[in-house]
């Protein structure tokens, strides 16, 4: 009797050896009967259900060879590695202390503690990155820990959850189908309703549909599984209602279409990015480019690695001249979709339209003609500068920054062609903010001076008298507020301060204003540039 067993553990060696788990779980499983009291078989035979994932029929055996043998530090050891590998960091623990206990002298069994010791401390640091939304950090750490404890449930779903929040979809999918232990070796439904969820985010409705109404048709029967079907449907009918409408370049409608969508489902942070990048799109069709970088700001806020939003970012920052930005987002979103070849002809023409626009159209800028008078300059002044100061477009530190970059280009054309001089200089082709003009020496050109870097605050503050703008648009006007308190908006119109925003009369008086000025509204500034200049030379 004896030697069968023997001869039957033999065997099953053989096939653990050539990786045949299920076979060498038979000939282990038959020593067993004929000898139950032999620990080496369970042990064994748990190795082997290791190898297999069956975890839990691993941790029973083990435990009866422990019990047969509960001086043996070698099980004792396997035992941990299956409590560490399913995270059960407390058991696994207790047999390493165990087993430096028993064995004081060996110095691997404090190893192997301390190391599990640390994965306690870091998953209990990964629970409080959830806490704090910190989800790049949970990715990393997590998939540091799943390393040691592959098949730790709650972990894994953590994991999947960062992935989720950063909108990294494939992976989770790939992970789910690969990794997730307890999906591909049995049916789970709560990952399977993960991967559900992937492929909604993801916006792959069909997919979604399919694994769950697989779900439901084994039996599963929850109430979050019907809700995400019924919005699988509906989602993807008002989607191609939006879509449709844009495709027949009915792009209010459409936008009309796509802001209700927006409400559909705040969660779902893929689809909000799709959505406010194709509304964006829309915005940009109609001439909107500062509603549209804002939509595409914030497609980027919800989803970072959706390179459609940088394409659509950047080609706004073309329409405002900013080329550095437009290449950086063009670089971003190669790096995120490398295969995209469409973003190199996108960046070629950004570098050839960047070469074109070195030499700034000043009249382009004001949106007025050649032939403009000095009141037409004026108006087109005021009104852009209202449009795009920095405070009105505060939303977000892209719009803010295009609309500092504006600002100060609105303000250097009204430097130029509000000033004769300057202004018929650069109606010869030399433009007098130029620094190459400026260096031309204390004469110059017809100019000693480059004003490049004039304060465009300050030319606000000039023009309309004020504060610069630093709080004139912090509040709604009406009584009390900025409006109806700023010196300009009290000048001619209809004498009602502050409703004289929305009207412009022609019969603004700044005459008193710019008296001073000799008629040009920065004459006496630009003496006093002058004069500063040529004291700094002395």
């Amino acid at each position: 009797m004896s030697q069968n067993w023997l001869q039957l553990k033999e065997l099953g060696n053989n096939q653990f050896k050539n990786q045949n788990y299920s076979s060498a779980i038979d000939y282990y499983t038959r020593g067993i009967q004929m000898n139950p009291s032999e620990p080496v078989l369970y042990s064994n035979r748990a190795t082997c259900f290791k190898c297999q994932g069956r975890y839990k029929e691993s941790v029973a055996d083990y435990q009866r060879a422990i019990q047969l043998s509960p001086r043996n530090t070698k099980n004792l050891t396997k035992l941990s590695s299956v409590y560490i590998l399913i995270g059960n960091f407390g058991e696994a623990t207790l047999l390493l202390q165990k087993c430096c206990n028993l064995e004081p002298e060996n110095s691997s069994h404090y190893y192997e503690l301390n190391k599990v010791k640390k994965m306690v401390e870091d998953f209990e640091k990964i629970n409080q990155l959830v806490k704090e939304n910190r989800w790049e950090d949970v990715e990393e750490k997590s998939n540091t820990l799943l390393q040691s404890a592959s098949s730790f449930i709650e972990l894994q779903k953590i994991y999947i959850k960062a992935l989720l929040e950063l909108c990294k979809f494939q992976k989770v999918i790939d992970y789910i189908k690969n990794n997730a232990s307890t999906y591909s070796k049995s049916r789970d439904n709560d990952f399977q309703f993960l991967l559900a969820q992937t492929y909604y985010f993801k916006g792959d409705y069909d997919l979604a549909k399919r694994e769950i109404n697989d779900l439901i048709r084994h039996g599963y029967n929850d109430e979050k599984y019907a809700k995400l079907k019924k919005n699988i449907e509906k989602i993807n009918d008002a989607k191609n209602k939006a879509n449709s409408l844009f495709k027949s370049q009915n792009y209010s409608r459409a936008i009309e279409e796509y802001n209700k969508l927006l409400d559909f489902d705040p969660e779902n942070k893929n689809f909000m990015s799709i959505i406010l990048t194709n509304k964006a799109l829309c915005q940009k069709k109609l001439g909107n480019n500062m509603d549209a970088l804002k939509d595409v700001d914030k497609a980027i806020e919800y989803n970072p690695n959706y390179s459609t939003a940088y394409i659509r970012r950047a080609l706004i920052y073309e329409e405002f001249k900013m080329f550095d930005d437009a290449k950086a987002d063009l670089s971003k979103a190669k790096e995120l979709d490398p295969n995209n070849s469409k973003i190199d002809g996108y960046m070629n023409e950004a570098n050839q339209k960047a070469e074109s626009a070195r030499n700034r159209d000043y009249y382009q800028i004001l949106g007025i003609n050649r032939n403009a008078t000095a009141e037409e300059i004026k108006k087109a002044y005021r009104k852009m500068a209202l449009k795009y100061h920095p405070d009105r477009n505060s939303e977000s530190e892209e719009s803010k920054k295009i609309a500092q970059r504006k600002f100060q280009d609105i303000s250097d054309a009204y430097v130029v062609l509000s000033d004769p001089k300057k202004k018929g200089m650069f109606d010869q082709g030399i433009d007098p903010l130029n620094p190459e003009v400026a260096s031309a020496g204390p004469d110059g050109p017809g100019v000693n001076m480059h004003f490049s870097g004039v304060d465009p605050n300050e030319v606000f503050k000039m023009f309309f008298g004020g504060n610069g703008g630093d709080t004139f648009f912090k509040t709604e006007s009406g009584p009390g507020s900025n409006f109806s308190n700023f010196k300009f908006f009290k000048m001619g119109g209809n004498g009602n301060g502050a409703s004289g925003f929305s009207a412009f009369a022609d019969d603004d008086d700044f005459g008193s204003f710019f008296s001073s000025a000799g008629g040009n509204p920065f004459g006496s500034f630009f003496q006093q540039a002058r004069k500063q200049g040529k004291k700094s030379k002395k």
